[in-house]
């Protein structure tokens, strides 16, 4: 959670938080009934949450170990209008020439992402039928399949282990199977295969790896609304 800067942060609170914690609640315990591991500490998942925000989680026993979101939900992959991970020098750049913060605010959440490099709606079901014309359109989703990949692997390596299953959920992640195929499709070397059927279904709360694969691969419907349901009740 900590950053690299100076040691004076931590104590005025700039620190990786992460964010959409709901999700990976929620689609943590779903994924430990679906694998029939239910309160098994050692089950590794890494998360995947994509819609309009996107950030990934690994988990272990359904306990967070690393997030790409950090202290604002600006960090980690790219998103549809916001860019992810930027080198700050960028920023102070862009500071220097003269633009105004709340501009690069504006620019930063609003007019980045895929918005931002295909030059149309930050919104998958518009960007990739134009990709397969449209220049910009491809870079876009180059880039954001490139982060994505990035993002998984950054996962694995705080598990430090071949995780139980990777789960797609949010928007993105439970009905673009192109996205799910291309994010997998890397990591085909530690075993990971996905069925093109089951993946083209884009059933929810469904494993849609082969039966031959190292890692399952789940897809899970986001139900924040109902995980703050059942963590109030649980309060009550």
């Amino acid at each position: 959670a900590t950053y690299a800067g100076p040691y004076a942060w931590i104590s005025r609170g700039i620190r990786r938080y992460g964010f959409h914690g709901t999700s990976f609640q929620w689609a943590a315990s779903r994924a430990s009934q679906l694998l029939n591991r239910k309160d098994d500490g050692e089950l590794k998942l890494v998360l995947c949450h994509l819609g309009g925000g996107c950030s990934l989680a690994a988990t272990i026993g359904g306990h967070s170990i690393d997030t790409t979101m950090g202290f604002t939900p600006l960090d980690g992959v790219a998103m549809s209008t916001r860019s992810g991970s930027l080198d700050p020098g960028i920023l102070l750049y862009l500071l220097r020439e003269g633009i105004a913060v709340d501009d690069l605010d504006n620019t930063l959440n609003k007019e980045s992402g895929l918005k931002g490099l295909s030059g149309l709606a930050g919104d998958t079901r518009i960007i990739l039928p134009a990709a397969k014309s449209n220049d910009r359109a491809r870079l876009a989703i180059d880039v954001f399949i490139h982060r994505l990949r990035a993002g998984i692997g950054q996962m694995l390596a705080a598990l430090g282990h071949r995780p139980d299953a990777i789960i797609f959920t949010g928007a993105i992640g439970e009905t673009e199977l192109a996205i799910r195929a291309a994010a997998c499709e890397a990591f085909a070397f530690l075993g990971l295969e996905i069925d093109p059927e089951a993946n083209a279904a884009s059933r929810t709360d469904y494993d849609i790896a082969t039966l031959n694969s190292s890692i399952r691969v789940l897809v899970i419907k986001a139900e924040e609304n109902w995980q703050i349901t059942r963590e109030c009740a649980e309060l009550l």
